[in-house]
C-alpha cells in the first residue's frame, strides 16, 4: 500500500514498520551528528534525513487521497484486510504532546511523537509501529501503523479501574489525566474514544504519555 521512493530507481516496494524506540534513536543519532541541536526545525530536516537514509520516505501524494480526519492528531486509513490501522499526522505537527499541565494539549516534535508510541507500547499492547514519512509538499507527515482492534467503547468508570490497577491516579483538575509518579509518567487525553474494550477489558490505543 506505501511504497518506498528512490532517486535512483523508479521501482516502489512495500515497506513494513519499525518499533518507535528504534526510529527515535536512529533519529536522535541523525541530530547529534548534525550539531544543530534539537530544536523543531532541526527535527524537521534530521526527520527528512532519517527518511532517506533509512528509506523510508514514502510515496506519491494520490496515496493520501483515502485518509480521512480521525480526530485533532491524525488522518486515519483502515486496511481491512490486513488487520491494520494507518495514522498520518497532520502537516506541520507531529500529533500532540504537554510541556506545561497548566496550558494543556500543544503540537508535538518528531522526537516527541516517536517517543510517545515508544512509551505507549512499554505500557501497553506493542500495537504500534511507524512506517516512514510523507514529505510530498514540503510539509513533514508521519505515518504509523496499528494492529486493528475490535471492541466497544468503554465506559469511563471502566477506564477509572483500568488506569488505576495499572498504577496511575488521576491528575487533579485535569480531565482525562493520569500519573504514575512510580515510573515517571503522566498520561493525557485517556477519554473513552481513545480505548476499546475487548471482553470487558479496556485496551488504550491512541493516548498520549509523557515522560517526565
Amino acid at each position: 500500500m506505501f511504497h518506498e521512493i528512490s532517486n535512483h530507481d523508479s521501482r516502489s516496494q512495500i515497506i513494513g514498520g519499525i518499533d518507535p524506540k528504534t526510529a527515535a534513536s536512529q533519529l536522535r543519532e541523525i541530530l547529534a551528528a548534525s550539531g544543530k541541536g534539537q530544536g523543531i526545525l532541526s527535527q524537521q530536516h534530521a526527520l527528512i534525513d532519517w527518511a532517506h537514509r533509512e528509506k523510508r520516505l514514502l510515496g506519491s501524494p494520490h496515496e493520501l487521497t483515502a485518509f480521512r480526519p480521525g480526530g485533532l492528531e491524525h488522518l486515519i486509513l483502515h486496511d481491512a484486510e490486513g488487520g491494520l490501522i494507518y495514522k498520518l499526522t497532520y502537516g506541520g505537527a507531529f500529533g500532540r504532546t504537554v510541556r506545561k499541565i497548566s496550558s494543556g494539549l500543544a503540537p508535538a516534535t518528531p522526537l516527541e511523537y516517536f517517543d510517545r508510541w515508544e512509551i505507549h507500547n512499554g505500557l501497553f499492547s506493542k500495537l504500534t509501529q511507524v512506517v516512514g514519512v510523507f514529505d510530498s509538499v514540503g510539509c513533514s507527515q508521519v505515518l504509523v501503523v496499528q494492529k486493528a482492534i475490535q471492541g466497544e467503547i468503554p465506559t469511563i468508570a471502566d477506564i477509572d479501574t483500568f488506569m488505576r490497577l495499572a498504577g496511575f491516579e488521576p491528575v487533579l483538575k485535569i480531565e482525562f489525566a493520569w500519573k504514575n509518579e512510580d515510573v515517571g509518567v503522566y498520561i493525557f487525553d485517556a477519554r473513552p474514544a481513545n480505548f476499546l474494550s475487548i471482553l470487558g477489558n479496556p485496551v488504550p490505543f491512541d493516548l498520549i504519555p509523557i515522560k517526565l
